[in-house]
């Protein structure tokens, strides 16, 4: 697992270019909103582990990781856990520009501060549902099929929400809600990586 994780980021340094600009492009989506500049922070971080994957399948380097002594869970576990770090990593990054941002603006908001955290698991499983797509599917038939099940996703979310504010539900009865359909989410994307790459050939 050290292993995996430790290859991971040496090819997420190999990006620092991409990485450089992408701070950029976030720090400025702050003069749309702070909460903006997170998400595009948190979201970013994550996709570059999404990237790995198609530097594991460059030159057959597939069968090269499956011959190691882990089995086909660890590399999905691995990149589950190193969407989750990079994510939060993300994250901190935009707190840490956003305490900044409004200090020299002189209104700093903490309550704003405590509520974005909610952004991580947002952005963790728009990153993780990339995974089992990815690995099906390769890099160039995995897009469209991201872009439609992210709009399938958004717009599902959309109405879930405008149901059950109709139905007068409380806000902690919304939050549970929320939990427990995001842990069962990871869980059924998890569950699907580890079938994807024990049926699929290398």
């Amino acid at each position: 697992m050290k292993g995996l994780i430790r290859k991971d980021l040496e090819i997420i340094m190999l990006q620092k270019n991409f990485f450089l600009i992408m701070i950029g492009a976030g720090l400025c989506m702050s003069s749309l909103a702070l909460y903006t500049m997170i998400m595009f922070m948190c979201y970013m971080f994550g996709s570059l582990v999404i990237g790995t994957i198609s530097y594991d399948e460059l030159d057959n380097g597939m069968p090269y990781i499956m011959c190691l002594p882990i089995k086909h869970s660890d590399y999905v576990k691995e990149k589950f856990l190193m969407t989750f770090m990079m994510i939060f990593g993300g994250y901190i990054l935009g707190i840490i520009a956003s305490v900044i941002i409004m200090i020299i603006g002189e209104e700093l908001d903490i309550l704003l501060l405590l509520e974005s955290i909610i952004l991580v698991p947002l952005a963790y499983v728009l990153a993780v549902i990339q995974i089992p797509v990815r690995i099906k599917y390769g890099q160039e038939k995995s897009r469209l099929i991201n872009i439609l099940t992210m709009m399938i996703l958004m717009i599902g979310s959309s109405m879930l929400f405008v149901s059950i504010g109709g139905a007068d539900i409380q806000l902690w009865m919304m939050i549970a809600i929320g939990v427990v359909l995001i842990i069962v989410l990871i869980c059924v994307l998890y569950k699907l990586s580890i079938r994807i790459v024990e049926n699929k050939e290398y």
